[in-house]
């Protein structure tokens, strides 16, 4: 080191020496800086404070500059902010936090392939993203990867996709694979590449929070089996089946179409393949998945897809068997839909809708309103899947239940949905794709009561079919797998073995008014089902009058006149249809409306229509008091639509003394039941007794037999309800008391207690007709 020129031999000159040098070095870095440097050679306080400015002003105009050259020479994606101005309150694109994005020439947009925009909202959850397609063979090769999936048609020029992109993340491992798959030329190898950037762009910075929770997430769950909450919609892609088990936890498959995603709930709106009284259709309907916390197990899910079932095998055959039987019961001929049930079913209602009623509002209204409510319910799948044991006579009948039981097509707790889910446009209509994909053909009706043209359409069928409770007479969702078709031998001998008529003589099948009341209803159907020009027939002067048959049936109450209309239908193995004067109201207005309703739903299901206690249709119009004019009216609608019911119909009474006279002439039969003989009371009796004696549910029955012979029969003139009565009571005596035997105590002491009724009735009723035999006389 030298100084001056000379070397520096002291410490003093080689410490002054190595300062000089130092000066020397800031005054070369402070001229490299653009700074006039200070005569000593050190810069001044301010002027390090303008140096350290200077140093961020240049650092800001390197990233304007860098910036500008990516517009100059992009890459083959574009990343945009979009976000509100807040001085002029519009969204406006950025490259950057600070750097305006300037409107780009055509030039200069065909180098990208793709442009993400991020945009950017007050809440961070709520951001969204959306992607514009700028690159035509992108666009093709996503068309040819995703053709058959909804919600875009990618088909002519490119168009915008919307976060969270569920038409790539359906297909993300597809698109994965096509983007490494080998290229036959350099377009189709740039297209591929475009395709991988894509996917990663999307993966690593999609720009939706939603996307980010899928990523995050989507390996562990897909190796653990597991899903969250908002992940539910990468589960159901459309064109897959879904399990579930909506009603009375029968298995059932559901074919996706799309999902709606809310905060609480989640639902998959599916079709299902059902029989609407015509033809069988797709039917779609609304999934619902309440919302969880953390991971859940897929299978715990109430509806999930069917490729994670554990034993799909075995759920195949099951659905392949309903789907079968579902076929057969829906396509059954007109007279043919009765069937035995055994089981579990879901009322809807009782009663009809659409018949008017006495008050003006229609049932139809009034459910209407009922549903509404219903619907509007969150819980309302609870409310409306009431299970009833049913065991007994059913009508399979859906034509019929959408017009007097209820408008929808439910399936446990679901309802249609209610939209219009299929896309009516052309080009949805001319993708064969998509049409493959959501099973469009299965709504052709072409010789669909022969079978089904795919295997598939069995395993979507429900495990329902819609009818009618005879009995209870509500309509009811009804379990396929409890439904038996009715045997050709009857099997229940009520009608020789249990019905007792006062002709009956030592052989139970000797009786003249029983064969003659089942030969009627035989020959009236065999008529019917003929369809051909009977010979032993006569025709009315006017078309379609006088064709029905109409059986009364009169006497005192207890004597088997109900009985006998329920065991004919049974032995003649048809439906019996019971309706009340409460179904029909007693508006003359309303009446004649509703009681063709009636006839004609009998006539269809060939039943024996009942009207039980029918005195109120029957009465003479000039006799009645009060409002006569009302139930004159009422008496002659009932005439009138009576003259063109073609069916059966069997009317009972107690009394027929204040009958019109123009009733008699609509009467084919009428049969008077007399009180019951000691016989006919025996054979009652033993009818109920007999049966607990073979399953020794009677102690001592020689006992009892001997005091009803001796006690009861002779002495207390009980009629055939009362006696069942009796039985019925003494038994539940027994079970109170503790015994597992019924005997003779038990039965004494119901017996006891009718009998003593019976007599302080007839006395009261003796002082009655006494008190008006009085009043009479007084008047005269």
């Amino acid at each position: 080191m030298q100084v001056n020129g000379t070397q520096p031999n002291t410490i003093e000159e080689k410490l002054k020496a190595l300062e000089d040098r130092v000066a020397a070095f800031e005054k070369k870095y402070l001229k490299l800086d653009g700074k006039d440097v200070p005569i000593d050679g050190v810069p001044k306080e301010a002027e390090k404070a303008d140096s350290a400015q200077d140093v961020t002003a240049k650092a800001d105009e390197k990233d304007k500059q860098n910036a500008e050259e990516e517009i100059k020479n992009p890459s083959r994606v574009k990343i945009l902010y979009n976000s509100v101005n807040p001085k002029t309150g519009e969204r406006e694109d950025q490259l950057s936090d600070k750097i305006p994005e300037k409107e780009s020439s055509n030039e200069e947009d065909s180098q990208h392939a793709f442009v993400l925009r991020k945009l950017i909202c007050d809440k961070e959850a709520d951001n969204v993203s959306e992607i514009e397609i700028k690159s035509d063979g992108l666009w093709k090769l996503l068309g040819q990867c995703l053709g058959s999936i909804p919600g875009h048609n990618f088909g002519g020029k490119p168009v915008t996709l919307e976060s969270p992109y569920p038409q790539l993340i359906y297909e993300w491992d597809n698109l994965q694979t096509s983007a490494k798959e080998q290229a036959a030329d350099d377009d189709e190898k740039q297209n591929r590449s475009d395709l991988q950037l894509l996917l990663d762009t999307i993966q690593k910075g999609g720009g939706d929070p939603v996307l980010e929770t899928f990523f995050k997430d989507r390996d562990a769950c897909r190796e653990q089996k597991t899903i969250v909450f908002d992940n539910l919609w990468t589960l159901f892609k459309p064109g897959i089946l879904v399990y579930g088990r909506p009603f009375q936890d029968q298995h059932q498959l559901f074919l996706v179409h799309h999902v709606l995603r809310r905060k609480k709930i989640f639902n998959v709106i599916c079709y299902t393949y059902d029989w609407n009284g015509h033809q069988f259709k797709r039917m779609s309907v609304k999934l619902e998945i309440k919302s969880f916390d953390r991971q859940k197990p897929i299978e715990s899910l109430p509806f999930y897809p069917f490729e994670y079932h554990d034993d799909q095998d075995k759920v195949l055959q099951k659905l392949k068997e309903n789907g079968t039987r579902y076929h057969e019961v829906c396509t059954v001929k007109e007279g043919a839909r009765m069937f035995n049930y055994k089981g579990s079913a879901i009322y809807l209602r009782k009663g009809f809708t659409g018949l008017a009623k006495d008050d003006g509002e229609s049932d139809e209204q009034e459910n209407k309103t009922w549903i509404d409510s219903v619907l509007d319910d969150e819980d309302s799948n609870e409310k409306v899947t009431r299970l009833s044991k049913v065991d007994g006579p059913v009508m399979v009948d859906f034509e019929s239940y959408f017009l007097y039981g209820g408008e929808q097509a439910q399936i446990g707790g679901l309802t249609p949905y209610r939209e219009d889910i299929e896309c009516q446009c052309q080009d949805c209509q001319a993708n064969k794709g998509l049409r493959k994909l959501f099973r469009s053909d299965f709504d052709d009706s072409e010789n669909q009561e022969q079978g089904f043209r795919f295997p598939e359409q069995y395993l979507l069928c429900p495990p329902r079919v819609l009818g009618y409770v005879l009995r209870e007479k509500q309509w009811a969702q009804l379990k396929v797998t409890s439904i038996v078709n009715m045997p050709k031998d009857p099997g229940d001998d009520s009608w020789n073995s249990r019905l007792k008529l006062g002709d009956d003589g030592d052989d139970d099948d000797s009786s003249d008014t029983k064969d003659m009341i089942l030969n009627l209803v035989k020959g009236h159907e065999n008529a019917r089902s003929s369809g051909e020009k009977v010979e032993l027939g006569v025709d009315d002067i006017v078309d379609r009058k006088g064709k029905g048959l109409v059986i009364l049936l009169y006497g005192p109450p207890g004597v088997g006149k109900t009985t006998t209309a329920e065991t004919v239908a049974i032995q003649a193995r048809k439906p019996l249809f019971s309706i009340s004067v409460a179904d029909v109201g007693t508006k003359a207005k309303h009446v004649e409306n509703n009681l063709r309703k009636i006839f004609d739903l009998a006539t269809s299901w060939q039943a024996i229509l009942l009207i039980d206690e029918a005195d109120v249709f029957l009465e003479s119009r000039g006799r009645t008091s009060g409002n006569s004019i009302e139930r004159n009216a009422l008496v002659s609608v009932f005439l009138r639509v009576l003259e063109y019911y073609q069916g059966i119909l069997i009317l009972t009474t107690n009394q027929i003394a204040q009958f019109d006279v123009a009733v008699y002439s609509r009467i084919h039969v009428a049969i008077k039941y007399r009180p019951l003989n000691k016989k006919q009371t025996k054979d009652i009796f033993e009818g109920f007794l007999v049966p607990l004696r073979d399953k020794n549910k009677i102690a001592n029955y020689k006992q009892v037999e001997k005091y009803l012979r001796e006690d009861v029969i002779k002495k207390a003139a009980l009629d055939g309800r009362q006696i069942r009565n009796v039985v019925t009571s003494a038994l539940s005596l027994a079970r109170a008391t503790d015994k597992s035997q019924l005997d003779l105590r038990h039965l004494k002491t119901i017996i006891s207690n009718v009998t003593d009724f019976r007599q302080d009735f007839n006395q009261q009723m003796e002082k009655y007709k006494e008190q008006q035999k009085g009043m009479v006389g007084e008047t005269a």
